[in-house]
């Protein structure tokens, strides 16, 4: 025998033939089934809290509905009691999942109260520690009274909208704003004092749009709805899609469309619809080259994006909304930092680091060396190799926030990161590193370090850590020539 398997499927068939005893009138029967169910379901609570509390609120408020039938008004008070308990803690910590349970729950109750004469006391059941309870819950509480109740059901509806429009949960908060609008439309409640979502229509136009904006799959049938539905929208609309916003505050899409309806209104539906274009356009190129990326293309990806469109620059045929912008590349600044948000939104920061990374080297120097770098130290070191003869300093700098270390494997390396590390204001490991190298070198080498250092202190717009470390590299260079050594460690 195993119990733990059975008892719930004991428990759960108690309380269906207590049910079913009590639909046929035999409720002498009912409650015996009922108590044994309410026995195994408190059992199997005490072992498992989160698995069967919500078994064991409802078995308990399906036996006080029995004893209530049965007359036992005193002890159905007691166990409809316990189960409210129950049902108030669980709305707690899972609004939308239990609150309809706990409204169903106090209806009960109320009505066992109402029975006793207890008419006040069924009343403030609904509103008991209302303070534990968020704006949404206490809503749907006030909704339940309010159904319940015979006199000041205005009063309550009217606070229940009050509740709601406050900030909550909005999984939680729309679905009983909704319900809120529906109870006041049904008891002709129109006062000036409510909120305007409560009371405000919605005309079937806007409606049909809302919907319409809904179903769009991507940013560029969005740009498309919105040119088409909204490129002039009155104040009327604007005010209508609003009220929409916030009573489908659980529907985040319609709170965009209302910011860019309201963006039309401020600049032009033509402006709107070519960022919306221009950033559908920069999702599906941070998509092909993350395909790229990962699939060892990454390189020949970058080539084709940063490479001049001297044909269409030259027809001036990009404009913007156009759908000739979707030849648009990374080479464009506004394309670059949209793909550039695109990526860090969505993707790890490592993973997004190196390619913003790759792609400032590859706009530098070029995609092959950029790949070249990530590709093996082997292929980073041939990359600088080639980076110190063409005196490309400030592709060089950028090469060790791509492969670090490469110092220790190369003079190459110790150059690159001695620029590095000059820019990132360590000037002490910039010198260091720029010696070490230095000393290493061949005459070679030593020369296109020299030349380098050269270029770079020439440069109008070189950053001061390189500025200051040339200016030491010229007046050590100085020195060591002086001393007939021509070495930075040979001795004066």
């Amino acid at each position: 025998m195993t119990p733990k398997v059975y008892t719930p499927k004991l428990a759960m068939s108690l309380g269906n033939l207590a049910a079913f005893l009590s639909g046929l009138g035999r409720l002498g029967e009912a409650l015996e089934a009922s108590q044994d169910a309410v026995g195994l379901y408190r059992k199997l609570a005490q072992d498992s809290p989160a698995a069967y509390t919500p078994d064991l609120a409802m078995s308990l408020g399906n036996l006080a509905t029995i004893l209530s039938g049965l007359g036992r008004s005193g002890e159905a008070l007691e166990v409809d009691q316990e189960a409210v308990g129950l049902y108030r803690d669980l709305a707690l910590a899972s609004p939308a999942a239990y609150t309809p349970d706990l409204a169903r729950s106090l209806n009960n109750l109320a009505y066992i109260l109402s029975k006793e004469g207890q008419y006040e006391e069924a009343l403030n059941v609904f509103t008991e520690g209302f303070d534990r309870f968020s704006p949404a819950i206490r809503s749907r509480l006030l909704l339940a009274r309010a159904e319940w109740r015979d006199e000041g059901q205005e009063e309550d509806l009217k606070e229940a909208a009050h509740e709601v429009d406050q900030p909550d949960d909005p999984a939680f908060l729309g679905p009983t704003r909704r319900m809120v609008v529906q109870a006041l439309a049904e008891a002709g409640c129109d006062d000036l004092d409510l909120p305007a979502w409560a009371t405000a229509t919605i005309d079937e136009s806007v409606r049909s749009r809302i919907n319409d904006w809904l179903r769009c799959r991507d940013l560029k049938e969005q740009a498309s709805h919105l040119k088409n539905g909204w490129a002039s929208p009155s104040e009327s609309d604007r005010d209508a899609l609003a009220t929409g916003a916030e009573r489908y505050v659980d529907a985040p899409a319609i709170a965009r469309l209302l910011f860019l309806v309201d963006a039309v209104m401020v600049e032009g539906v033509d402006s709107v619809v070519a960022s919306l274009n221009n950033r559908d356009h920069a999702q599906n190129l941070a998509v092909a080259w993350c395909s790229a990326h990962s699939s060892g293309r990454g390189a020949s990806f970058l080539r084709a994006q940063l490479r001049e469109h001297d044909e269409d620059s030259a027809s001036g045929t990009d404009q913007p909304g156009d759908a000739e912008e979707d030849s648009r590349t990374l080479s464009d600044p506004e394309i670059r930092s949209l793909v550039l948000e695109v990526l860090e939104a969505s993707l790890p920061e490592e993973v997004f680091t190196e390619l913003r990374r790759a792609l400032e080297l590859a706009e530098l120097s070029d995609a092959d060396i950029a790949y070249a770098v990530l590709a093996s130290d082997e292929d980073a070191e041939d990359a600088l190799k080639e980076l110190l003869e063409a005196g490309h300093w400030r592709a060089m700098r950028m090469v060790p926030g791509l492969r670090p270390r490469l110092e220790e494997k190369s003079i190459h390396g110790g150059v690159a990161a001695s620029l590095h590390a000059a820019v990132a204001e360590q000037p002490d490991q910039a010198r260091d590193l720029l010696r070490s190298s230095y000393e290493k070198a061949d005459p070679g080498d030593r020369t296109l370090i020299e030349v380098l250092m050269s270029k770079a202190s020439r440069t109008d717009d070189c950053p001061q850590g390189i500025t200051d470390l040339c200016a030491w590299f010229q007046k050590e260079r100085s020195l060591w020539e002086e001393s007939g050594n021509g070495s930075p460690t040979s001795p004066s």
